[in-house]
């Protein structure tokens, strides 16, 4: 009897299985690997005039688009993103200890981002990893600006000038800056300004706003992180294979704590929601890239899928208004790098939340602290969960001995219930 139900049980697991598997290559099926097609940026995304933004009939501000950035109609199927690369006016290369970033003079947009001390593979150890790039299918990258009201401001279209092309912190140095200047037809100047810091994946933005125009300014600004979604060779879940990772947005806000948002549901619907502090991600396996406002504020949360397979996910800052002859300076936080949990909660609250342990966060999560504790005194890691598996074992030693003893007394009365059995066998 428990051999047939141990037969039952097993072919009910394989059901289950072969049911998983076969929903993994349907959902895998909406995302076929991308043709190499490369698609030429359009005169319009480039011109220069693109600086103007526009706000609609409800007061709320709309996100400048091209091109390589259209939000039509939502199709009957997620469009398949294409082999692509965005349109560019010149490149701003920065160096640091840790990365090597290229920032683009149209838009004044983060578009590459090598990580120097991460390895794309153990097999090419001196080939830095890619998180941001802008050319091919897997787009990834970081856009800001600015949307006026009622006269021009730089967007994620606009042509910056910058007196800097190649920028490298020297040694002795904490940080350093790159200015991106635009002056519009109505005599306002807006300076865009990087600033990348030693030992750390974390990069400030500023905005400062001189007004030298004889109106009263008035905008908003917008960031941003826009990514497409391919499919990844090995992403179904075959008879040996992985476990797929999550790669998607993410935001926090305080009325509604850390949520996911992926790719189906920003294609099934945009995402609006106020609110006065959080953050927005975009996720992947080991790495992860955060926007992060200034508390202060009203900001606008929000999530858009473009007609052409884009992934957005965003704020929009308070309105800002500066009268003639005045300035204004505004700072944003912009994270991309590992997964750090203490870099990430010093960043923002609640950020390290995109570490993602699952269901069983609340043992995990102390469980790794006091791996990382361990490891910080022994400075090595296998020791570190040596010592932590003696630890566990130490804490439930009563619990296992108890068992332990429960077995013992069950063999010494197993030959009394054979004989019960044999007696009252019928």
């Amino acid at each position: 009897m428990d051999f047939h139900r141990l037969v039952l049980f097993g072919a009910l697991g394989m059901v289950l299985l072969l049911l998983w598997q076969a929903w993994q290559e349907h959902e895998a099926a909406k995302y076929p690997n991308p043709q190499s097609i490369t698609q030429a940026p359009s005169q319009a995304a480039s011109s220069p005039s693109a600086g103007s933004s526009s706000v609609s009939s409800e007061g709320v501000p709309q996100t400048p688009t091209s091109s390589a950035e259209t939000a039509s109609a939502a199709p009957s199927q997620s469009p398949v993103p294409q082999s692509q690369t965005l349109p560019s006016a010149g490149r701003v290369v920065v160096h640091t200890d840790l990365v090597r970033a290229e920032i683009d003079t149209q838009g004044g947009d983060l578009r590459k981002l090598e990580l120097l001390t991460y390895p794309v593979s153990l097999d090419e150890p001196d080939t830095p990893f890619v998180l941001l790039n802008d050319s091919g299918a897997d787009l990834f990258l970081t856009q800001s600006g600015l949307l006026g009201v009622g006269h021009d401001a730089p967007n994620h279209h606009t042509i910056f000038e910058s007196s800097s092309r190649d920028v490298r912190l020297s040694p002795g140095e904490d940080s350093v800056s790159i200015d991106l200047t635009w002056t519009s037809p109505q005599g306002v100047t807006y300076t865009k300004t990087y600033t990348f810091f030693r030992d750390s994946y974390y990069i400030g933005l500023n905005f400062s706003i001189v007004n030298q125009s004889d109106k009263t300014w008035q905008g908003y600004q917008y960031q941003q992180i826009l990514r497409t979604q391919v499919a990844e060779p090995g992403s179904a879940l075959g008879f040996f294979g992985a476990m797929p990772t999550y790669k998607g947005g993410a935001i926090f806000t305080p009325e509604d704590k850390y949520q996911k948002i992926d790719f189906e549901q920003m294609y099934e619907a945009n995402m609006s929601r106020a609110t006065n502090s959080g953050w927005v991600a975009m996720l992947q396996h080991y790495f992860v890239s955060a926007w992060v406002p200034d508390p202060a504020g009203t900001y606008r949360y929000r999530t858009r899928h473009t007609g052409n397979g884009f992934n957005i996910i965003g704020y929009t800052g308070p309105a800002l208004s500066l009268a003639a002859d005045e300035r204004i300076s505004i700072s944003n936080r912009l994270y991309v790098g590992p997964k750090n949990q203490g870099v990430l909660s010093s960043l923002a609250p609640h950020l390290d939340l995109v570490v993602d342990y699952g269901w069983l966060w609340w043992i995990a999560q102390p469980l790794f602290w006091l791996l990382t504790f361990i490891q910080s005194m022994v400075t090595n890691w296998g020791v570190a969960i040596i010592m932590l598996t003696f630890i566990v074992k130490l804490a439930f030693f009563q619990l296992s001995a108890a068992g332990y003893k429960s077995m013992a007394r069950m063999r010494k009365v197993q030959p009394r219930i054979l004989a019960i059995r044999e007696e009252y066998a019928n």
